[in-house]
């Protein structure tokens, strides 16, 4: 038998039996209605919220770290 040069049958995207699971749990999910609400990130200002971010990412690593 003499090779085709393709792959037979189907992909994982075409077999119903893989699906996306992380997307069928997503839709399942509840989400409370505050996080409906678009977001104008134009209007925020960054610098004041830099300081923040970099305490709270140093205070979750400090915890994460091996001894």
């Amino acid at each position: 038998m003499g090779d085709a040069g393709f792959f037979r049958g189907t992909s994982t995207e075409q077999d119903s039996r893989f699906s996306n699971k992380e997307k069928k749990l997503l839709s399942k999910m509840k989400f409370s209605p505050e996080l409906d609400k678009k977001v104008d990130f134009s209007s925020i200002k960054i610098d004041a919220i830099k300081p923040w971010i970099t305490a709270r990412f140093v205070a979750y690593t400090l915890y994460t770290l091996p001894a």
